[in-house]
C-alpha cells in the first residue's frame, strides 16, 4: 500500500495524498485527488535551499494559464510552510518515453512521425508570446519528461515553478544528452545568492544558490524560462550583497554557441527523437556525438535529415524555431519520394559507371576525370530538364530533377534556386524560404562564396515569397539585402518598393518606385508599384486603370497573377463584383493552370458572396459557385477551404449526401479539426429538418456534435472561439428540449 504522507501546505481541497516517486533533491512526485473538480492530480514538490525566497505569483499565473492538448492542466502553484513550492498538475496515466522505449525497443517510423509532430506543436505554442502569456522556453525536454497517455498521445511535463526567471533567462540546471551546447557556461561558485534589482510594483526576487554554482555540481533541476520584457535582467556580472562578484549563466552571457534561445528547445527535441529511434542517448552536446545513421535506425533518410539538423551545435544551423521544424516533419512524405526517385536514377548512374570502369587500369585512370565532367554535364542536364519540365507544367518532375541535381552537387547554388523559384511559381512560398534557409544553416550554401549576382537572387526569391506570405517587414529585410549588390536588377527595386507599401512605408516606396524610373526600369514595373501605392491610398479607381496596363506590360507570370489579384481585390473594395469577375476570368485564361488556383478560388468566394447579398438570385450563385468549385477540385488544386465552400454550397443547394461525403472524408483525414464535425452536425440537422416530422432521426447530428464539441475545448485552449460552435450549442438544446435527442 501506498505511504500516506503530510506535506507542508494545508489545503483541504486535497486527499489521498501518497508518494509517487523520491527524486531526492530534486524534490518528490506525490499523487492526490482534488476534491473540488473530482480528478486526480500529481503534486511535485521542489525543495528549495534557503528559506528567504519570495513567492513568484507571477509566474505562478502565467503557469496556471497554459492550455494545450499535449501540456498538462497546472491548477495550483502552492508554497509551503516547509519552505517548499508545491506543482499541482494533471495526472497523467501511462509511461514516459524512457520507459516506453526501453520496454519496447526503438519506436518505428510512424511514432517518431506522430510525436514528433506533437513535441512540435506543444513547444510552438510555449515558445508563442500572446496577450495571456510571455514566450516561455522548456530548457529540459528529455524522453523523461514526455507522458505517453493511453491514448498514443504525448504529454510534456514537468515545469519547475521554483526555477523560473524572466529577462535573465537563466538555464539553472541541464541533463547530460539533450542540453544543447549553450547551456553549458562555466560559472563560479559563491556562499550566497545572488539579488535581482528591485523594480516598483514587484516583491523582491531571489536566484537560488546554485544558478551560481558549477554545472558539474549543480542541482539537476528543471528550469523553464520565462521571456518577459518586464523583468530588469542581471548582467553578467553584477555586485552582490556584501560586495561579491556573480557570475551568472544565461542569454546575457554569451559563450562559443551563444545565448539561450528557443533553438535550445529545438535541440532537446531532436536529441529526444534520437532516443527514441535508437534506444540510445546522445552524448553530451559539448562531446562527439555519434552519428544517428551509424544506429541504422529504422526510419527515412528525411526523418533522420531532420533529426540531425535538429541537433547541430550550432543554434543558427538548427530549425530556428518549432513551427518551422513542424513545417519540415509535415513535408517529410514529399522529401522522401524525391530522394528515393534521386536513388533510382543514382543507381542507374552507378551502373552504367561500373561497366566503363571495368575495362582495365587505365580505364579507373581515364574514369576519375571521366567522371568529374559526367558530374557535371548530369548536373546541368537536370536543370535543363527541369527546366523544360516546368515549360510543360510537369513540376513534380521538374522537383525531382533539382533535387537529384542538388544531391549531386550540394555547395552549388544554381539547383536550389531554380527550385525555389519553381516553388515560388507554384504557390509554396513558404517551403522555398525554408529550403534556402535549410541550405545556408547546413553550410551547403554560403554566401562568401556566391557572387554579386547570385546573392541577389537569393534575396530576391526570399523576399517575394514574404510578399505573398504578407510578411512584410520580412520582404522588405530581403529585398534591401537584394538592392544592396553591386549592378541590382530593376525587379530587385521593384519588388522592395511592394513591400515597403505592404509594410505602411509609403515614402520609401515612392522614393524607391523614383529610383526604378531613373534607372530605366520596364514600364510595367513601374506601374505595378504606382498602382500597388494607389490601391493601399484607396486611390481605386486610378489603381485599376494602372493594372490593367500592366496586364499588356507583365510577361512574368508570377507578377501577372499578383496584378490580376490586387486589381480584383481594388475592385471588390468599391463592391464592383462584375469588374472583379472580368479581371479574374481575364487572369484564368491568361495564367497556365497550375498558376491560376488563387484566381480560380477567388472567383468561388465572389459567387458565394454574392448568393448571400442576392437572396433573390441566390440559387444561380450557389450553383456558379458548385462549378468552380468543383472544377479546383478535379483538377487537383484543392485546398480544406475550397473542399469545405464545396460542401457549404452544396448545402445550401439541398444536396446533403453528396456534402455529407466530403466533410466524412476531411475528418477522417483530419481528425483533430472540430470544424468538419461542426459542419455535419448543421448539415445532419439541415437534412433531417428536410424530411416530415415521422422520418426525422437526429442521432447522427447529436453525435456529431459530441464530437466536434470535444475537438473544440482543445481550440478554446488554444484561443479559437467561433460563434457558430455556440450557435450549434443553441440547435442542440432546442432538440433536446423538443424530445428529439436525448
Amino acid at each position: 500500500m501506498s505511504e500516506t504522507i503530510t506535506l507542508g501546505f494545508t489545503n483541504p481541497d486535497y486527499e489521498n495524498i501518497h508518494v509517487l516517486n523520491r527524486l531526492g533533491g530534486t524534490g518528490d512526485v506525490f499523487a492526490a485527488h482534488k476534491k473540488g473538480m473530482d480528478i486526480d492530480v500529481v503534486i511535485k514538490r521542489t525543495q528549495v535551499q534557503y528559506h528567504d525566497r519570495i513567492k513568484q505569483e507571477n509566474e505562478s499565473i502565467i503557469l496556471k494559464s497554459l492550455k494545450h492538448q499535449y501540456l498538462p492542466r497546472i491548477y495550483d502553484v502552492l508554497y509551503g510552510q516547509d519552505g517548499c513550492i508545491y506543482t499541482v498538475m494533471d495526472y497523467i496515466k501511462g509511461e514516459n518515453l524512457e520507459q516506453y522505449v526501453l520496454k519496447n525497443g526503438p519506436v518505428t517510423q510512424k511514432e517518431c512521425y506522430r510525436w514528433a509532430c506533437q513535441l512540435c506543436e506543444a513547444v510552438q505554442y510555449l515558445h508563442q508570446e500572446t496577450s495571456e502569456k510571455p514566450a516561455i522556453i522548456h530548457c529540459d525536454i528529455k524522453p523523461g519528461n514526455i507522458m505517453i497517455t493511453r491514448s498514443g498521445d504525448i504529454c510534456l511535463i514537468d515545469f519547475n515553478t521554483s526555477l523560473i526567471f524572466r529577462r535573465d533567462k537563466k538555464a539553472v540546471a541541464v541533463t547530460d544528452g539533450y542540453a544543447a551546447p549553450e547551456q553549458y557556461s562555466p560559472v563560479q561558485s559563491t556562499p550566497n545568492a545572488a539579488m535581482p534589482p528591485q523594480r516598483e510594483g514587484i516583491e523582491d526576487a531571489t536566484v537560488p544558490m546554485d544558478a551560481t554554482m558549477p554545472m558539474e555540481t549543480a542541482l539537476q533541476n528543471e528550469a523553464t524560462v520565462l521571456m518577459d520584457e518586464q523583468w530588469k535582467p542581471l548582467q553578467p556580472t553584477e555586485k552582490m550583497p556584501g560586495g561579491q562578484e556573480s557570475s551568472l549563466r544565461g542569454v546575457d552571457a554569451e559563450g562559443e554557441y551563444g545565448a539561450i534561445s528557443m533553438a535550445t528547445d529545438i535541440y532537446a527535441i531532436g536529441a529526444t527523437l534520437y532516443f527514441a529511434v535508437t534506444g540510445h542517448a546522445p552524448e553530451k552536446s559539448l562531446d562527439k556525438v555519434t552519428p544517428l545513421e551509424q544506429y541504422k535506425p529504422k526510419i527515412s533518410r528525411s526523418m533522420q535529415t531532420i533529426i540531425t539538423r535538429a541537433m547541430q551545435k550550432q543554434q543558427e544551423k538548427r530549425f530556428q524555431q518549432a513551427a518551422e521544424m513542424l513545417r519540415a516533419l509535415k513535408n517529410i512524405d514529399k522529401m522522401d519520394r524525391n530522394y528515393k526517385d534521386y536513388q533510382v536514377r543514382k543507381r542507374v548512374i552507378a551502373l552504367a559507371l561500373a561497366v566503363c570502369f571495368s575495362a582495365s587500369a587505365y580505364s579507373c585512370y581515364y574514369g576519375v576525370t571521366r567522371m568529374r565532367s559526367e558530374r557535371e554535364n548530369l548536373y546541368l542536364l537536370d536543370l535543363a530538364q527541369a527546366e523544360q519540365a516546368e515549360k510543360t507544367a510537369d513540376y513534380g518532375t521538374a522537383q525531382t530533377l533539382l533535387q537529384g541535381a542538388i544531391q549531386r552537387q550540394p555547395g552549388r547554388a544554381d539547383a536550389y534556386l531554380q527550385l525555389a523559384v519553381l516553388m515560388y511559381r507554384t504557390g509554396d512560398y513558404q517551403g522555398a524560404v525554408d529550403q534556402l534557409e535549410s541550405a545556408v544553416s547546413s553550410g551547403n550554401l554560403k554566401e562568401n562564396d556566391m557572387d554579386a549576382v547570385t546573392r541577389e537572387k537569393l534575396h530576391f526569391i526570399k523576399g517575394n515569397c514574404y510578399i505573398e506570405l504578407q510578411d512584410y517587414d520580412k520582404a522588405v529585410r530581403e529585398l534591401q539585402l537584394a538592392v544592396q549588390q553591386q549592378g541590382a536588377e530593376p525587379e530587385s527595386y521593384r519588388s522592395l518598393a511592394i513591400a515597403l507599401a505592404n509594410a505602411g512605408k509609403l515614402e520609401d516606396a515612392k522614393k524607391t518606385l523614383e529610383i526604378l524610373r531613373e534607372n530605366g526600369a520596364s514600364s510595367g514595373d513601374c506601374d505595378l508599384v504606382a498602382a500597388e501605392i494607389m490601391s493601399l491610398q484607396k486611390q481605386y479607381s486610378e489603381a485599376l486603370d494602372l493594372y490593367q496596363k500592366v496586364f499588356d506590360e507583365v510577361d512574368d507570370i508570377q507578377l501577372l497573377s499578383h496584378a490580376y489579384l490586387s486589381a480584383a481585390n481594388a475592385a471588390l473594395n468599391i463592391d464592383d463584383f462584375v469588374y472583379a469577375e472580368e479581371i479574374l476570368k481575364q487572369s484564368c485564361k491568361a495564367l497556365p493552370e497550375g498558376q491560376s488556383v488563387l484566381e480560380r478560388e477567388m472567383l468561388a468566394d465572389i459567387s458565394l458572396q454574392q448568393a448571400v447579398t442576392d437572396k433573390e438570385h441566390s440559387e444561380k450563385y450557389y450553383k456558379q459557385a458548385e462549378q468552380r468549385l468543383n472544377e479546383l477540385v478535379e483538377s487537383g488544386y484543392a485546398t480544406i477551404s475550397t473542399k469545405l465552400n464545396l460542401a457549404t454550397t452544396l448545402q445550401a443547394l439541398d444536396k446533403y449526401s453528396e456534402a455529407n461525403k466530403i466533410l466524412q472524408e476531411l475528418s477522417e483525414q483530419y481528425p483533430e479539426d472540430y470544424r468538419f464535425d461542426m459542419q455535419r452536425a448543421y448539415l445532419l440537422i439541415d437534412w433531417q429538418n428536410a424530411k416530415s416530422a415521422e422520418k426525422r432521426n437526429y442521432y447522427e447530428a447529436g453525435a456529431c456534435y459530441d464530437s466536434a464539441v470535444e475537438k473544440y475545448r482543445q481550440a478554446q485552449a488554444n484561443g479559437t472561439e467561433d460563434m457558430q460552435m455556440a450557435i450549434l450549442n443553441n440547435l442542440i438544446d432546442q432538440l433536446r428540449t423538443g424530445g428529439w435527442l436525448k
